[in-house]
């Protein structure tokens, strides 16, 4: 399988581009190609390629002899993202039949409504229900003739892979959008269980060639079966709106502050400590300089730091934002500081 897939995307001559448009994304991730009231609606494209660096899939001899596979892309969290919404309208427009599962959001969210892809909820919010989920899941690809099974994040490969066990026809894809995180995180068993997944699977779609070369020398892949998918975006989708940024600067009462801001989850390896840090040697230079945080998660343990380093009064914590592209509008400088990074992307 993994075989075909690397010859074929040579043949095909695909432009792998970062900044390219969401068929790219789309085309790389076909390479290897609960049921709710979303199902029955008739499909509705939503984008149109914008880039010069994309080649459309549906021009090469691979999607032809594919085209209307079965495909089940499954995420342990939320699907409400750009990637999620390009990748699926990408692989329709290619030719496949797209469903969507995740394991612990019950509703679709309102892109997947509004384009009329089916949506299956797993049920599976607790660890001790995953059994449950395996069955559910291998159901519903055998009730829907599902060929081709494609998961992202750690526990949904693992899921993944133990429906193929059950499922050995499926062709399994296990999605990697990191690399060493978990052993950053000092999880042992969660490195081995991503070894296991990573043996079971079909084929391993990585976001770049670090993250290969990783998973080959780590997790002693073959190399065949490890693809690298290079990540497109859209920029249509990223604009701010036309007083967007000042808005902002006013909610958060940033009038005439130097902004700098940072946009993500607070996990410890996001690096908000050591921005925190760096943070506190500006303001002794420049004390109306201001950090504005956008993102959800637990921030107890940054807003702690922030008080004990004394930028109660210089920090702002945003919260989790829909109009993230105003937020970075109202910045001067954005900051990424992530220790461990693979795919970064502002959703």
């Amino acid at each position: 399988m993994a075989r075909f897939v690397a010859e074929d995307v040579e043949k095909a001559g695909v432009v792998h581009h970062l900044w390219s448009s969401p068929f790219t994304v789309a085309f790389a991730s076909s390479q290897c190609n609960g049921k709710n009231e979303v199902a029955g609606r008739s499909p509705t494209p939503l984008l149109r390629p914008t880039s010069r660096y994309c080649i459309f899939p549906g021009n090469t001899s691979w999607y032809r002899e594919r085209k209307g596979m079965r495909l089940l892309i499954m995420c342990e969290h939320t699907l409400d993202t750009h990637f999620f919404r390009n990748v699926g309208d990408g692989l329709r427009r290619a030719g496949y039949h797209v469903i969507f599962a995740s394991m612990k959001d019950s509703q679709a969210p309102a892109w997947m409504c509004d384009a009329g892809f089916e949506y299956f909820w797993l049920r599976a919010n607790r660890r001790w229900r995953y059994p449950a989920a395996v069955r559910r899941l291998s159901r519903i690809i055998r009730d829907n003739k599902i060929e081709i099974l494609h998961a992202h994040l750690h526990e949904a490969t693992l899921l993944g892979a133990a429906v193929k066990k059950i499922n050995p026809s499926v062709k399994y894809v296990a999605g990697r959008h990191y690399t060493d995180q978990l052993v950053l995180l000092k999880k042992p068993w969660h490195v081995a269980m991503d070894r296991w997944a990573t043996s079971v699977a079909d084929v391993v779609t990585v976001p770049c060639k670090a993250a290969k070369d990783y998973v080959v020398e780590k997790e002693s892949a073959p190399e065949s079966k490890v693809v690298p998918t290079y990540l497109g975006f859209d920029f249509n989708q990223f604009k701010a709106s036309a007083d967007g940024g000042a808005a902002i600067r006013r909610q958060f009462g940033l009038d005439g502050a130097f902004v700098i801001g940072c946009v993500a989850r607070f996990l410890s390896l996001k690096g908000h400590n050591h921005l925190l840090n760096a943070f506190q040697q500006i303001v002794r230079k420049t004390p109306s300089a201001k950090l504005l945080l956008v993102g959800g998660g637990d921030s107890i343990k940054v807003q702690r730091l922030s008080r004990e380093l004394g930028l109660e009064s210089s920090v702002i914590f945003a919260g989790q934002r829909t109009d993230v592209v105003d937020c970075m509008s109202a910045m001067d400088v954005l900051v990424h500081p992530s220790v461990s990074e693979l795919d970064p992307q502002l959703n």
